[in-house]
C-alpha cells in the first residue's frame, strides 16, 4: 500500500491585539495667563475637589433637593470659572456618535407673575450628544457603554460666542457667496461665456487639479473631508454645474469627490457656512451610516454649555452641562471577568504581550489603616507619632500622575526581597481618623506598615455594581409621599429606614460609621468638602456603578411626582410644576433613540462617575518630561576638523535612545489620511536601520543640541530646523504641545524665526536661549567632570517628547518631506530629477541616505553614476522616458553604479543594508 502524506494542518492564527481605549476628562483646564494654552485635566481628585467647592447641585447618584441624578453638572457660574468654555466639553473616549439634537434657538418656559407683570421667561436647553464606546477585555470579552452630553448650546446662541466652533457633527452645507467669482474660460471656438457664469471652482485635486466645473452663485453644496482649507464635494445639493470651458456641458455628478476652496478670495468669503432647519430640534439618529456613526476621539469637541435658566430660583442667563455615562447589565460579567483574568495572569509579561497590552499596573492604591512614612536623612521611617499619620480612607493615584512631579518619587535602590520590577516611594496625600489632612511616603512594595499595592486598570479597583428597587419618580426614598413629607418639613423621615432599598444600599457603602437617623442628609452633600478639605465622600461614591432608570426616557413617570406636589391653594406653583413637565417631555429622546438603534438598551442601566471612569482609564505619562530617564546619558569627545584651522574638541552629552522609526506604529493612519504611502512606508523603514533612533539626543558638537531620527538641530543662537518642527508642532496641536514641551521648560518664539527657550528652578525660571543655553546643556560633561551616565534633565525632556505618538508622526512626516526634496534633485548635468531616473524603492531610498548625511553631494555623484552608466551604453538617452522597454535593467544597472560609489560614510556597507532589505 502507498503510504499518503501527512497532511499539514495552517497554522491558527495569533489572535488580534487588543487595542486600549483612549479617555480624556470631558473638560480643559483654562490657562492661567494670556499666553498660557488652555490644558487637559490629568488628576481625577483636581476635578474632584473642583466640583465639591463650585457645583452645588447635580452631584453624582443624589442631588440637593433628594432626587436620583446620574451624571454631574458643570455650570457657567460654577466649575465653568476654572474651565476653558470655549474649547467646549470633551468627548470622554474614542467611539461614535450615534445620535443628536440641536436647538435652533433655545425652547422658552413661561411663568406668568402676580399682579399683572410680565411673564418670566426661562430658556433652557434640549441639545444632547451620544456617544457609543466599546471596551474589550480580555480577549472576546467586551462592554459598549455610552456617553451623554446634555443641554448643549444652540445654534442662535453661538453668534454671541465667536470663539466656540459649532460641533463638526451637525450637517452643514456651504452657499457660494458672491465673492466666488470663477468664470468658464473662453471655448475653443472662440466663444465666451455668459457674464452671470460666475461661482466656484471644483478640482480634480487640491489645490492646481483640473477644473470639473464651477459650482454656481448661490447655490449650496456639502463637503465631507477638510485639507488645509479645501472641502471634498459630497452633495450638490441639486445644483447643477457651469462648465469649465465657455460652450460646453458638465455632468453635475462629476463634482462629487471633487474639491472646492473653503477661504477668502476678492474681499471676502467664498462661501458661507449654513444649516439647513430640517436637522434643528428633533433627534437625529445617525447609528446607520458606515462605521455605525459618525467617528469621534477622545478629546474631542463635542459642545458647549448650553442655557439651562431654573424655574423655581428666577435665575437667568444660567449655563450647564450635564455629562453621564451608562450601559446595559453586562458591565457585571465584563468586570468579572476581567477581574479574574489579571488574577490569573497580572505577574506574566508574556500573557499581556500577547494581548498586546503593557504589563505594568497603572494605579498606586492606599489602604486605610496604611501609615505614611516620614523622610528623615533620605530614609524612610515612621516617624514619632505614626498614628496620627494611618489612613482612613482609601486613596488612588495614577502612577502616571504622581510621576509627573518628580520631588514625589524616590526609587528604592535595594529593595528585599527583588520583586523584579522598579520600586518606587511616593508621596501622596490623605486622611486621618481624626478628619485631619495628613501626607507622606508610602512604598510600592512591601511597604512597612499597612497595604499599598500596584494595580491594573482592567482591574476596576474598588468599583462596585449596586442594584435594587427604587422609586418610580426618582427620589431617594422608598415612596414618593416620604418624598413630600421630608421637603415639607417632616425631620423624622431622614433616617436610613425610609430610603429606597436602592439607596438604603448605596448609603451603607458609603457611610461606616454613625446611626444613619440623617441619611436623606447626608446621601444629598455627597459633594461637600469635609475631612481634610477634601471630598472624600464624592471620591467613594464615583466607584459605585449604580442601575437606576434613566432621567431621560419615560417623562410620564414625573406625573405622580408633580400631582402628589399640586395644592390647590398655591396656584403660582402649579403653573411651575406644568410647565416643569412640559420641559420633561421635551428633554426625553430615549424612546426615539432606542426604536432608531437595534440593541440600544431599555432605560433600566447602570450609571458610571463620568470622571471615575476616566481617572481608572486615562492613560498618563509614567515619564512625564523624562522622568523616567534618570542616568542615561554619557559625555562624547568628539574632535572638528577643518581646513586652515587647529583641531577643536568638543565635549557634551549624547542619548542613543531607544526607538527606532522601524518600530513606528502610527503608517497605517497616515496612509489611510493619504499623508504617506506604501512605497515611502518601505522607503523608510529600510532606512531607519542607518539612522539614529527616533528619541536619540545628543549635545557634543558646536550646535546646542540635535535630536531625533534625521538629528533635527538647534544652532548656536537657539534657531534651525528643530525649532521650526516644534513651531509648527504647537500649532498642529497646542494642547499637546504644552504637555510635552510647554510643561517642562521649553518654549518656542518668533524672533525673526522660530527660536527656542528653556527655564526651568535650575535657571532661577528664567527663559535661557543661545550661547547661555549652550552652556547650560553642556555643564556636567566636561573633560574634567565624571560620574557617567547621569541625569540631563532638559535633554531627558526633549528626547521623551520625541516618543509622543503624534510628534512621531510628524517625525516621520517630515522625513517623507526630506525624501520628496532629495528625490527632486536634479542629477549634475541633467534637467531630469532623481525620481525620474530612479523610480524603484532601493533606488529612491539611496537618493534619501545619500541626502540625509551628504546632501551636498547627491547631485554630483548621482550625475557621475549617470554618465558611467551611458558610457556603457552608447545611445543612452539622458531623458529616463526615453529608454524604452529595457529602462527597468537601466535601473537596476544604475543603482549598483551609484549605490557603493557614493560620496558619503560608509557607502558600500549602508548599500548592502539597504539593497538586503528593499
Amino acid at each position: 500500500m502507498t503510504s499518503q502524506p501527512t497532511p499539514r494542518n495552517s497554522p491558527t492564527p495569533a489572535p488580534a491585539k487588543l487595542k486600549l481605549l483612549p479617555f480624556a476628562f470631558p473638560f480643559l483646564r483654562k490657562g492661567q495667563g494670556k499666553s498660557e494654552a488652555a490644558a487637559q485635566f490629568t488628576d481625577e481628585h483636581e476635578i474632584y475637589r473642583l466640583l465639591a467647592e463650585r457645583e452645588q447641585s447635580g452631584t453624582y447618584l443624589a442631588s440637593r433637593n433628594w432626587m436620583w441624578h446620574g451624571g454631574i453638572h458643570v455650570t457657567e457660574a460654577g466649575a465653568g470659572q476654572s474651565l476653558d468654555l470655549d474649547a467646549g466639553l470633551r468627548c470622554i473616549a474614542d467611539g461614535v456618535l450615534i445620535a443628536f439634537r440641536a436647538n435652533k434657538t433655545y425652547p422658552v418656559s413661561e411663568i406668568a407673575v402676580a399682579a399683572g407683570g410680565s411673564a418670566v421667561q426661562a430658556p433652557y436647553s434640549t441639545g444632547f450628544a451620544l456617544v457609543r464606546h466599546t471596551m474589550e477585555f480580555p480577549q472576546g470579552t467586551k462592554l459598549t457603554f455610552y456617553s451623554l452630553y446634555m443641554h448643549l448650546m444652540s445654534n442662535e446662541d453661538y453668534a454671541n460666542f465667536p470663539k466656540r466652533e459649532k460641533p463638526s457633527y451637525w450637517p452643514r452645507q456651504w452657499k457660494v457667496t458672491q465673492y466666488a467669482q470663477d468664470r468658464p474660460l473662453q471655448g475653443r471656438s472662440g466663444q465666451m461665456a455668459d457674464p452671470s457664469q460666475q461661482g466656484l471652482r471644483v478640482r480634480k485635486s487640491h489645490p492646481h487639479g483640473e477644473t470639473i466645473g464651477i459650482v454656481p452663485q448661490g447655490a449650496s453644496i456639502s463637503v465631507g473631508k477638510m485639507e488645509k482649507g479645501w472641502g471634498q464635494v459630497t452633495d450638490l445639493q441639486g445644483a447643477s454645474l457651469y462648465p469649465s470651458e465657455a460652450g460646453g456641458y458638465v455632468e453635475p455628478s462629476r463634482a462629487i469627490g471633487g474639491w472646492v476652496y473653503l477661504g477668502k478670495e476678492n474681499g471676502g468669503p467664498v462661501v458661507a457656512e449654513i444649516f439647513p432647519d430640517s436637522m434643528f430640534d428633533r433627534v437625529i439618529v445617525v447609528a446607520n451610516q458606515p462605521g455605525g456613526g459618525i467617528p469621534i476621539k477622545a478629546g474631542d469637541p463635542i459642545g458647549h454649555l448650553g442655557r439651562y435658566d431654573s424655574l423655581k430660583q428666577g435665575t437667568s442667563g444660567s449655563r450647564m452641562a450635564h455629562i453621564e455615562i451608562f450601559c446595559d447589565d453586562s458591565i457585571q460579567p465584563f468586570i468579572t471577568q476581567g477581574r479574574a483574568w489579571v488574577g490569573q495572569n497580572s505577574p506574566h509579561d508574556k500573557s499581556w504581550a500577547a494581548l498586546g497590552l503593557p504589563s505594568e499596573p497603572t494605579i498606586l492604591r492606599i489602604e486605610p489603616g496604611t501609615v505614611l512614612y516620614q523622610r528623615q536623612d533620605k530614609k524612610f521611617v515612621p516617624g514619632a507619632d505614626p498614628q496620627l499619620r494611618k489612613m482612613d480612607a482609601v486613596q488612588v493615584y495614577s502612577l502616571a500622575e504622581l510621576a509627573r512631579d518628580p520631588n514625589r518619587r524616590v526609587s528604592e535602590p535595594h529593595p528585599q526581597p527583588t520583586p523584579g520590577f522598579p520600586v518606587n516611594w511616593w508621596h501622596v496625600d490623605g486622611v486621618n481618623a481624626q478628619g485631619q489632612p495628613i501626607d507622606g511616603w508610602v512604598c510600592d512594595f512591601n511597604h512597612p506598615s499597612g497595604k499599598v499595592t500596584r494595580e491594573f486598570a482592567q482591574k476596576w479597583i474598588d468599583f462596585e455594581c449596586v442594584s435594587d428597587a427604587h422609586d418610580p419618580t426618582h427620589t431617594i426614598f422608598a415612596t414618593t409621599q416620604k418624598w413630600v413629607d421630608y421637603t415639607n418639613g417632616d425631620a423624622n423621615l431622614a433616617a436610613q429606614a425610609n430610603l429606597s432599598p436602592l439607596m438604603l444600599k448605596v448609603y451603607d457603602r458609603l457611610f461606616k460609621k454613625g446611626d444613619g437617623k440623617q441619611a436623606a442628609s447626608e446621601l444629598s452633600t455627597l459633594s461637600q468638602t469635609e475631612r481634610g478639605g477634601y471630598p472624600w465622600l464624592m471620591q467613594a461614591a464615583s466607584r459605585l456603578i449604580v442601575k437606576h432608570e434613566s432621567e431621560w426616557a419615560n417623562p410620564g413617570k414625573w406625573k405622580q411626582l408633580i400631582a402628589a406636589l399640586d395644592k390647590p391653594s398655591d396656584p403660582v406653583s402649579r403653573v411651575q410644576h406644568a410647565e416643569e413637565q412640559k420641559r420633561i417631555d421635551k428633554l426625553a429622546w430615549w424612546a426615539e433613540v432606542k426604536a432608531g438603534i437595534p440593541g440600544f438598551p431599555g432605560p433600566e442601566v447602570f450609571h458610571i462617575h463620568p470622571i471615575a471612569l476616566g481617572g481608572n482609564f486615562f492613560k498618563g505619562d509614567t515619564c512625564a518630561c523624562g522622568s523616567c530617564l534618570a542616568k542615561v546619558f554619557n559625555r562624547y569627545r568628539w574632535v572638528r576638523h577643518r581646513r586652515h584651522h587647529p583641531p577643536q574638541t568638543y565635549y557634551g552629552p549624547v542619548f542613543s535612545g531607544t526607538k527606532k522609526l522601524d518600530k513606528f506604529t502610527g503608517w497605517d493612519d497616515l496612509i489611510a489620511q493619504s499623508k504617506a504611502t506604501e512605497d515611502e512606508r518601505a522607503i523608510v523603514v529600510a532606512m531607519s536601520s542607518n539612522e539614529g533612533n527616533m528619541d536619540a539626543v545628543q549635545a557634543w558638537d558646536w550646535q546646542i543640541f540635535s535630536v531625533g531620527a534625521m538629528q533635527k538641530t538647534v544652532t548656536p543662537e537657539g534657531y534651525g530646523e528643530l525649532p521650526q518642527q516644534i513651531l509648527e508642532f504647537r500649532d498642529e496641536n497646542p494642547s499637546l504641545f504644552e504637555e510635552i514641551f510647554g510643561r517642562c521648560g521649553w518654549s518656542v518664539v518668533q524672533e525673526e524665526g522660530p527660536r527656542i527657550y528653556y527655564s526651568s528652578s535650575d535657571t532661577e525660571n528664567r527663559k535661557i536661549t543661545g550661547q547661555e543655553l549652550y552652556d547650560f546643556i553642556k555643564k556636567g560633561f566636561q573633560e574634567a567632570d565624571s560620574g557617567f551616565p547621569k541625569e540631563s534633565k532638559p535633554l531627558a525632556s526633549i528626547a521623551h517628547a520625541m516618543l509622543n505618538e503624534q510628534y512621531q508622526k510628524k517625525q516621520v512626516v517630515d522625513f517623507i518631506g526630506r525624501l520628496h526634496i532629495a528625490i527632486s534633485k536634479k542629477p549634475s548635468g541633467y534637467s531630469n530629477p532623481a525620481s525620474d531616473f530612479l523610480l524603484s524603492r532601493l533606488g529612491r531610498a539611496l537618493v534619501l541616505d545619500h541626502d540625509v548625511n551628504a546632501p551636498g553631494n547627491v547631485s554630483k555623484d548621482l550625475g557621475t553614476s549617470i554618465n558611467t552608466l551611458r558610457a556603457r551604453h552608447t545611445g543612452l538617452a539622458a531623458d529616463p522616458a526615453q529608454w524604452g522597454d529595457n529602462r527597468s535593467q537601466y535601473e537596476a544597472e544604475l543603482i549598483q553604479i551609484y549605490g557603493p560609489s557614493r560620496h558619503m560614510n560608509n557607502a558600500v556597507e549602508r548599500y548592502n543594508q539597504l539593497r538586503g532589505m528593499l
